[in-house]
């Protein structure tokens, strides 16, 4: 225990002089489970992602479409699928997603997207909101296929925000 105490006030510091900052790092220290092993990491490791094109999701991934030849051949939703499971594979139990609603071609919920916003409306059964929540539900499915359990969703105007990678 004395070996976390020293990680977290550092050498040569009396646990004395512990700052009340550091109190909650100190008691992760001193936390012991019934073995005698310290406790304290977390088992959660959440990674973002990208942004999410749910209207391009079953298209062909290239250049064209926003993704760089990293992306392994087929559709978007086939790279998507697979870089989840790799991340599953390395201990990933979350991810976080960048979701537009408004934007023309990759990512469009709203029809009359642009207009004054008493024009713009959602219909889930005609196109494009169609398209897009259908798109939403096999990502969703694919998430839960690859392990992945846990989705934070981070709303933004539009993909011109992001850098593809």
């Amino acid at each position: 225990m004395m070996k976390c105490m020293r990680k977290w006030l550092g050498r040569g510091r009396d646990p004395a002089h512990l700052r009340v900052g550091w109190l909650p790092a100190a008691f992760l220290c001193f936390a012991m489970a019934a073995n005698g092993t310290e406790i304290g990491t977390s088992s959660y490791l959440q990674v973002t992602m990208s942004f999410m094109p749910f209207t391009t999701y079953l298209q062909t991934a290239n250049a064209a479409n926003g993704f760089s030849v990293s992306c392994p051949s087929g559709t978007i939703q086939n790279c998507f699928k697979t870089i989840m499971g790799q991340m599953a594979a390395q201990g990933v139990t979350g991810i976080r997603v960048f979701v537009t609603l408004c934007d023309p071609g990759p990512s469009l919920a709203f029809a009359n997207c642009g207009s004054p916003y008493n024009q713009v409306s959602w219909n889930p059964s005609v196109d494009p909101g169609k398209t897009w929540i259908a798109n939403v539900g096999t990502f969703f499915n694919d998430v839960v296929d690859a392990g992945i359990h846990n989705v934070t969703i981070l709303f933004g105007p539009n993909s011109e925000l992001i850098y593809y990678t």
